[in-house]
């Protein structure tokens, strides 16, 4: 590990740059203009009632749940880059190149990342991730799109990068690539789970599951030669990247008709808080999966009639909150498969970030003109009724009973091993025998509701 706390300057500004005021109230929603700059991240920490926002001067600021400014800084670190804030809250990263130069006379350009701790102005660690070596001969080697965030509550993170490199002589060649890692601090270790570039990602908390749209390209070219690879792939993890689904898969080559492997590369995408299940955006279509052990079930789709930039399941799993590209957000119910509301934004400017408030069912989204806006009204739909009602005795050794709040019109219902294998099918009862399944953990699935129960 790379750490000399010696070379560490870190500027920390209070900015009376305009006055704050607290929520406006808009109708349906509250605002407050947070920054004068585009948003570009809103955090709000586990098991608390503030949140950080952080702006295109990469400026961070802190609110409690009423708006009010509890603190701002500035943080600049002498030959560093900031990159973000991360999702814990705890930490902010920075990025640095060093280059040299070999016995061959190649430049070597070593890269760092830097994870501060901004509350109590101390440096967590730094790490040196890769050292690109440059030949002569080459066109040129970059890395760039760094995304990286760390959790120091379980001393792990998540690196993902975009690569570019080409070289000349007769035939010129270049790549576009990259890399997604995981990163163990108590070992000091990355570990490379995907060797491609990505387009775009979604990752759990705690980085067990992770959703890339991976991608690929190749090109070879001379006054007489032209060709190009091109490789678009959509995977999921749901073990910390050790093994990998596809999903949907893309190939092209020069001279070849394209070659698309079950499905379609979604635009976004996102993994639910808790439940067994990810939903995926292409066009004005939302495509929903769940997901077990080792196995990637696809459940349906349905059209939701607009073109989201940016989704967010609500903290209960129920709903997806969706940012449209005509200035609105809709609350999509999951079960329904529709949006069942739509909140017109009066500043006619698209949300770019949201998320959650804790231990509400409450939003926050961010905006390129520095503002938020509080949805405090989204409480209403937790208390909207669902299909089954329970699932009891849970765990069971023998039968299973299953309450309904409504009538269904299914006929069957399925249980799948946490494996994804088909288990049972049958017409649908209230009761049902699984005296005959193995211990462990299942699935039961009922229409588009699936419910998670243990056998012993």
């Amino acid at each position: 590990m790379y750490f000399n706390i010696n070379i560490v300057l870190i500027v920390l500004l209070f900015i009376p740059q305009f006055v704050f005021s607290q929520w406006q109230n808009k109708g349906e929603y509250k605002e407050i203009t947070a920054s004068n700059q585009p948003i570009t991240q809103i955090i709000t920490p586990k098991d608390s009632s503030i949140f950080y926002i952080v702006d295109k001067e990469n400026i961070i600021r802190k609110f409690n749940y009423q708006g009010e400014l509890l603190f701002e800084k500035e943080l600049k670190l002498d030959g560093y880059e900031f990159l973000r804030l991360c999702n814990d809250g705890l930490s902010c990263i920075f990025f640095k190149n060093v280059e040299t130069k070999d016995q061959n006379g190649w430049t070597v350009v070593d890269k760092y990342l830097l994870c501060y701790d901004f509350t109590n102005d101390s440096v967590v660690f730094e790490v040196k991730f890769i050292s690109l070596v440059i030949p002569i001969y080459a066109l040129g080697n970059n890395i760039y799109d760094i995304k990286f965030d760390f959790n120091r509550r379980i001393n792990k993170g998540f690196l993902i990068y975009n690569s570019s490199r080409g070289y000349g002589g007769g035939v010129k060649t270049s790549y576009s690539e990259g890399n997604a890692l995981t990163y163990d601090l108590i070992n000091n270790q990355f570990k490379t789970i995907a060797g491609d570039g990505y387009k775009y990602f979604d990752i759990s908390e705690d980085y067990e599951k992770i959703l890339l749209n991976n991608y690929y390209k190749e090109y070879h070219w001379d006054m007489d030669f032209d060709y190009t690879i091109e490789s678009k792939y959509f995977q999921f993890s749901n073990n910390y990247g050790i093994n990998f689904n596809w999903i949907s898969h893309y190939h092209y080559e020069s001279n070849y008709p394209p070659n698309n492997v079950y499905g379609f590369i979604p635009d976004i995408f996102k993994i639910a808080n808790n439940a067994p299940i990810f939903v995926a955006v292409k066009g004005s279509f939302l495509y929903h999966y769940t997901f077990f052990k080792d196995k990637i079930l696809f459940i349906d789709s349905s059209e939701i009639g607009i073109n989201p930039n940016a989704m967010l399941f609500s903290e209960n799993d129920k709903f997806i909150i969706l940012a449209s590209q005509n200035h609105s957000i809709g609350i999509y119910d999951i079960e329904k498969r529709n949006i069942i509301r739509e909140f017109i934004l009066l500043d006619s400017v698209n949300a770019e970030v949201l998320v959650n408030l804790n231990g509400t069912y409450g939003f926050l989204a961010g905006n390129n003109k520095g503002k938020v806006k509080l949805f405090e009204s989204a409480s209403i739909l937790s208390n909207v009724q669902f299909n089954i009602e329970e699932v009891s005795p849970n765990p069971s050794s023998d039968k299973l009973y299953i309450r309904l709040r409504k009538i269904l019109s299914v006929d069957l219902i399925q249980i799948y091993s946490i494996e994804g294998i088909k288990v049972i099918e049958q017409n649908f009862k209230n009761e049902i025998n699984i005296g005959n399944l193995s211990s462990g953990v299942y699935f039961i699935k009922l229409g588009s509701v699936i419910k998670k129960f243990m056998k012993y």
